[in-house]
């Protein structure tokens, strides 16, 4: 393995879960209960449960296609109004989605072609879209616990 691709590995796998430009996930969910998790932030915000369930549902079709699974991808946006699944759940998948991504950059070639994704597309791109896609809607999660009072997270 070259120097790039380890440089590549490491970086993927630091940006899964660390807080250098962005709040680490599981900090963003610390602390927070269902109760709190559901409160609708003014303004027409997503709750922190909606956007926490929508995080791991694309997170949960990112990794497998990542891992090398076959994926049946929506047609179009998941509905927003489908039951949401239980808070402990969605921060459970949540979890346990980070390590496996983590494992694949960790044991995989990152340079090997998903052809779902198109013929150019890697899986090292697959989980680079993985990390921008949380991040952006942490930092969403985030404002929602802002607006509800329930940010910062207790300290551990």
């Amino acid at each position: 393995m070259t120097n790039d691709q380890t440089d590549w590995r490491n970086s993927i796998i630091w940006g899964l879960t660390a807080s250098g430009s962005h709040v680490s996930p599981l900090q963003a969910v610390a602390g927070l209960t269902a109760a709190q998790a559901g409160l609708e932030p003014p303004g027409g915000l997503h709750s922190a449960h909606r956007l926490l369930h929508h995080i791991v549902y694309w997170q949960d079709l990112m990794v497998a296609s990542a891992a090398g699974e076959q994926v049946v991808w929506p047609a179009g946006p998941e509905d927003w109004g489908s039951p949401l699944p239980p808070w402990n759940d969605l921060v459970a998948r949540l979890a346990a989605g980070l390590e496996h991504a983590r494992q694949v950059a960790a044991t995989t070639d990152l340079s090997e072609r998903i052809p779902a994704w198109g013929p150019d597309k890697t899986r090292g791109n697959a989980l680079t879209v993985l990390i921008t896609h949380n991040s952006y809607h942490l930092g969403q999660l985030v404002d929602a616990r802002r607006a509800t009072g329930h940010w910062p997270p207790p300290k551990a």
